[in-house]
């Protein structure tokens, strides 16, 4: 089937969260390929791997690829749906330590130029004021450029 049928989605979803090979490549791959259906059908297989992305065939495994975090994060950008977006917001907010899927989740919200995402965004300026090392400051960067590129009146405030 093509890549935006039903068996062909429930598939992509079910290798990205882990369900079927435990080989970081291939849940990367899997989801790009949900991204690039743009199908919203894909968004709760990519927020299970955001939310949990040490859990491979439903099993806890010891390390994860930050890769694959950031490819999920350009997928739910490229989804842009109004859930791909709240998935975001929440990732901003919450990066479960990834070092650059939280600076890639405030950059997608930026090219969606999503309003939403503005006070989530504005709480991540605030990031420096309270340590955190390089990590931080790369959220804040992101957060930056979205807020930019959103120009919204509250937005170009907070700059």
């Amino acid at each position: 089937g093509s890549i935006g049928s039903e068996k062909a989605l429930a598939l992509l979803a079910d290798q990205a969260r882990g369900a079927l090979e435990s080989a970081f490549f291939h849940r990367r791959v899997a989801a790009q390929e949900l991204g690039n259906t743009g199908s919203e059908k894909g968004v709760s297989a990519l927020k299970e791997v955001l939310e949990d992305p040490m859990k491979v065939m439903n099993k806890p495994v010891m390390s994860y690829d930050g890769q694959l975090l950031e490819t999920v994060v350009e997928a739910l950008g490229k989804i842009g749906s109004e859930e791909a977006v709240a998935v975001l917001i929440e990732h901003v907010r919450s990066p479960n330590g990834a070092r650059y899927a939280g600076e890639r989740a405030a950059k997608e919200l930026g090219m969606i130029r999503s309003e939403k995402a503005v006070p989530a965004l504005i709480e991540v300026l605030s990031y420096g004021e309270s340590g955190g090392g390089g990590h931080k400051l790369w959220m804040r960067v992101g957060a930056a450029e979205a807020l930019g590129k959103i120009g919204s009146e509250e937005a170009v405030e907070a700059l």
